[in-house]
């Protein structure tokens, strides 16, 4: 496993999820796709990264990108 991926999900072990994104978890699992634990589970998923490297938090695939915008601003501001 690539290393930046292994410190993506130590760093951020559990996405923001919602409805939608254990919507989609089920039809993955309908079509063979297993996930679990720190597993990155679609491509779509979104870390945020701080200027220093740190990993601010982590997103399921189906957040929309607008809902990053104040964690995104907040990072600017300092």
């Amino acid at each position: 496993m690539n290393t930046k991926v292994k410190f993506l999900k130590t760093e951020a072990p559990k996405a923001e999820e919602d409805a939608a994104s254990e919507g989609l978890y089920k039809q993955l699992q309908e079509y063979g796709f297993s996930t679990t634990g720190d597993d990155i589970k679609w491509n779509f998923t979104k870390f945020v990264v701080d200027k220093n490297g740190e990993v601010v938090a982590r997103y399921a695939p189906t957040c929309e990108p607008e809902k990053l915008d104040e964690t995104i601003k907040a990072l600017l501001e300092k």
